[in-house]
């Protein structure tokens, strides 16, 4: 894990990593953020991911996560999930992402990405600093709307996770998603912390087979005030063509429905657009739009600011 520092002790703001959030007396965090809440997302993370928090004296002004998965590979560090306190200035906000720039540096990376629901100031301050849009991510809900899934085709059928070995499902998944902005491959060991996860339920991750192995797959997951998501959906390329997409999506929203979800939201990057196309058509709307920013890490200019 990288160094935290204190930034600027004469402010009282500092960057302190999620595992030390419950030894400050008296903290307060995010509005709708609980720490028991940080700390079951933090027990699921996968290797090489972690959370931070800026904090300022007694409460926390933002938090998100760290990934330094990519730094031997790509040089790429990423600032992931950055949110802030709605009435946190955006020019203090900016400094989670200053001891971004300099910790990655230290530790070898050479760009930065940093991703943040839309926001304009915060927007136009990392225009400022040399940052690109490299992506944006929709966060689509579905309410109410539940339709019949339709059948498999011949000689596909659907297997629960406990009847699948778990190497054969995760090649499946990193094979879906391996050019997807913003994904990365899971390991077994990433894959034993995520199904420890208290929204984590077995029979809500489920597998398409063929006569050739696992083709395809379905993770969904349920959070306690009834928010369904549809976490993961992905068929490899020698399936695609056969409405396997649609099956899967239908039967996830099913089971959903079925534990008691609400409601059921989704992320997809706006560039996918045979996935978005398909989403809306399934009665799927935004509801928020998250943007990934890019630049490239200069040290002269990550410390003077200048773009």
């Amino acid at each position: 894990m990288a160094q935290v520092e204190n930034r600027d002790p004469s402010r009282d703001y500092r960057v302190v990593p999620w595992t030390d959030l419950g030894t400050i007396p008296g903290l307060a965090t995010l509005p709708g953020q609980t720490m028991a809440e940080l700390e079951a997302e933090l027990k699921a993370l996968p290797d090489g991911i972690w959370g931070v928090a800026l904090v300022h004296g007694e409460r926390v002004a933002a938090t998100g996560l760290v990934v330094d998965r990519e730094i031997p590979s790509r040089g790429l560090r990423r600032l992931a999930q950055l949110t802030p306190d709605p009435g946190e200035p955006a020019e203090e906000v900016l400094r989670l992402v200053h001891w971004a720039e300099e910790d990655g540096q230290r530790l070898g990376a050479q760009h930065l990405h940093v991703s943040l629901p839309r926001e304009k100031k915060l927007s136009v301050l990392l225009q400022i600093r040399g940052y690109r849009l490299v992506e944006t991510f929709l966060q689509l809900r579905q309410d109410g709307l539940l339709r019949r899934t339709p059948p498999l085709p011949d000689r596909v059928q659907e297997r629960g996770i406990e009847a699948v070995d778990v190497d054969a499902f995760l090649a499946v998944s990193n094979e879906a998603f391996k050019n997807i902005p913003g994904s990365l491959p899971l390991t077994a060991a990433d894959w034993e912390r995520l199904a420890s996860s208290p929204e984590f339920f077995p029979d809500l991750v489920r597998v398409l087979v063929d006569p050739e192995g696992p083709i395809g797959f379905l993770r969904g997951t349920l959070a306690p005030d009834g928010k369904g998501e549809v976490e993961a959906i992905g068929v490899l390329t020698r399936a695609r063509g056969r409405h396997l997409g649609l099956y899967l999506l239908r039967r996830c929203e099913e089971l959903l429905r079925s534990r008691g979800a609400t409601h059921v939201e989704l992320f997809v990057a706006s560039s996918n657009s045979r996935a978005v196309k398909l989403y809306q058509s399934e009665g799927y709307t935004v509801v928020l739009r998250h943007d990934m920013w890019g630049r490239k890490l200069d040290l002269e200019r990550a410390v003077s600011g200048r773009a």
